[in-house]
């Protein structure tokens, strides 16, 4: 409804009648173009999605018992957005949902994977990655999902300290040998042959064995002393040394022995590697040091056109709303010396001469003239050389003790004396 200048939203809220288009309805989700949708806002028909597992980590150690719950962000921008929040912090949680129909890798046929995940706490260290889980008997219970339940793609942010990044592991059959693995490199198309020996004869040596110059006397091993006593030895004027012959190139040297390369069994170019394990479920397996990490709007497709639609009605409504009211002075400035950009210039100006004005005010001006020595010694007689009458004497207060020695000089003989002299 409108009333004047202003709308009200479906929630009480009062917008500009301006920002009408920005009024959030849940988007409409059609399972035949999309192969898993929810964007959280029917909470009952969310729970019916979503399977929390009831399986152990790590041998029966730690139990999944993190908390899930539907809610409203932090930030309430409308009412009706809701929001699929991880709750405990510092515990393990996880949860998956069935896909409304499986992802099969074909040609020419695109996967598109999108979601929003706010933290609302900040992230000290954890993840708010999501896992498309593979197809197979090892995902047909979602109540057993855990770490070790096969997935085809990982993705989303991880966070622990300095050490941040964007996760993207795909797992891949291996066609020759069966074998799924995590791919983060090629395997070389060579490799050194199991099989080979190094032949007896092999020569691997370039200047033949090495002597000590020096070994350990035998006769000092078990003596007191170390035989016969001998004079200490001096430098020699016309030492030169041991005599080696020069040595020349090994005519045998043939270098260090290695096998001889054969073809890798296992090497293997893949020419498809879009086709992957297909997808029938996706999941959140998750541990994090903070809490109330929120998920909204998770989509899988296969329509790029449907994705971006989705996206219009959900994310870039509220991305608009949430700029709009945390536009910052900044931008407001930026903004109005863009429109008045003479008023700018105007601006940046003045502001230079008043920079220079208290610059010249507080180091440029001149130190105070030093005072006349005359009028100075009018003004004080003591630095002049006139006679002047003495100063009024004026009596010392000093506490005597009682049992002070007869011996021992005072303020007032001390002063005493001191006239005298003078």
């Amino acid at each position: 409804m409108t009333g004047g200048m202003w709308n009200i939203r479906d929630d009480g809220a009062t917008v500009a009648a301006g920002d009408a288009e920005l009024v959030y309805e849940s988007p409409q989700i059609d399972t035949k173009k999309f192969h898993f949708a929810d964007h959280f806002d029917n909470v009952e028909a969310s729970r019916k999605l979503w399977t929390q597992s009831q399986a152990k980590k790590d041998e029966e150690i730690a139990k999944y018992d993190g908390v899930w719950n539907w809610e409203s962000p932090q930030r309430i921008v409308w009412a009706k957005d809701k929001g699929f929040v991880l709750k405990s912090k510092a515990k393990h949680a996880a949860i998956s949902a069935r896909l409304h129909k499986q992802f099969t890798f074909k040609e020419n046929k695109p996967l598109v994977v999108q979601y929003e995940v706010t933290l609302q706490e900040g992230q000290e260290c954890g993840g708010s990655y999501i896992k498309l889980l593979s197809a197979g008997s090892q995902t047909e219970d979602l109540t057993t999902f855990n770490d070790k339940t096969p997935y085809t793609i990982m993705f989303g942010p991880d966070k622990c300290g300095n050490d941040i990044k964007m996760h993207f592991i795909f797992r891949h059959v291996n066609p020759i040998i069966g074998t799924i693995s995590e791919k983060h490199c090629n395997k070389p198309n060579l490799i050194p042959n199991p099989t080979a020996q190094k032949p007896d004869d092999w020569d691997a040596e370039i200047d033949g064995e090495w002597e000590a110059p020096l070994v350990d006397n035998p006769a000092c091993e078990k003596a007191a002393g170390c035989g016969k006593w001998k004079a200490p030895l001096i430098p020699n004027q016309e030492y030169k040394g041991k005599w080696r012959a020069p040595m020349i190139d090994n005519p045998n040297y043939q270098g260090k022995w290695a096998p001889r390369k054969i073809p890798n069994p296992d090497f293997y170019e893949d020419l498809k590697p879009f086709e992957m394990t297909p997808i029938n479920a996706v999941g959140l397996e998750l541990w994090s040091m903070s809490s109330d990490i929120l998920f909204d709007n998770l989509i899988i497709t296969d329509d790029v056109d449907v994705a971006r639609e989705f996206a219009a009605n959900s994310f870039d409504i509220k991305r608009k709303y949430i700029d709009r009211e945390s536009d910052s002075l900044v931008n407001k400035v930026l903004e109005f010396s863009k429109t008045y950009p003479t008023a700018w210039a105007i601006g940046l100006v003045a502001t230079v001469a008043l920079v220079v004005i208290v610059i010249y005010y507080k180091f440029g001006k001149s130190k105070k003239p030093v005072q006349d020595i005359t009028s100075s010694a009018d003004a004080d007689p003591k630095k002049s050389d006139a006679p002047q009458p003495d100063d009024e004497r004026v009596e010392d207060e000093i506490s005597v003790s009682p049992n002070r020695p007869r011996d021992t000089p005072t303020a007032s003989s001390i002063a005493d004396t001191c006239k005298e002299k003078n």
